[in-house]
């Protein structure tokens, strides 16, 4: 019953296969590299609740997922390019494909940033520029 693993039995345990096929090294593996539960499951190939059961028999802790803007801490255009983009008189969409972002991600920017999106705002803007 209370039997003390040897040098030799952690190496097996790591070999061990935890379930449909997956080895406790590999969850390991795979827990340190990802971030939330719902992406080590995805690379495991199982349910979220499948791998919390597994993490939790081989005492694994799976960081948090960062949600929202958190997430992508590098941003794709600066806050200069944004400027750029509103102070144009292409539409934002046409700007957006230049920047290679989406029409609604540098519309979101400008309105962080507070600049106008609209028509008559950013030609205002763009006339206020010019004084």
């Amino acid at each position: 019953m209370g039997e003390r693993l040897g040098k030799g039995d952690s190496e097996m345990d790591a070999r061990r296969v935890i379930g449909l096929g997956v080895r406790a090294d590999q969850v390991s593996a795979v827990v340190s590299e990802h971030a939330g539960l719902e992406a080590v499951a995805r690379r495991l190939e199982v349910a979220p609740s499948t791998a919390r059961v597994w993490c939790r028999e081989l005492g694994l802790t799976v960081r948090p997922a960062v949600r929202g803007a958190q997430a992508y801490p590098t941003l794709r255009v600066t806050n200069a390019q944004v400027e750029a983009a509103i102070l144009s008189p292409l539409s934002l969409h046409r700007a957006a494909d230049e920047f290679d972002v989406t029409a609604v991600a540098l519309h979101t920017r400008a309105r962080r940033l507070g600049l106008p999106t609209d028509q008559a705002g950013r030609a205002a803007l763009r006339e206020g520029a010019r004084l």
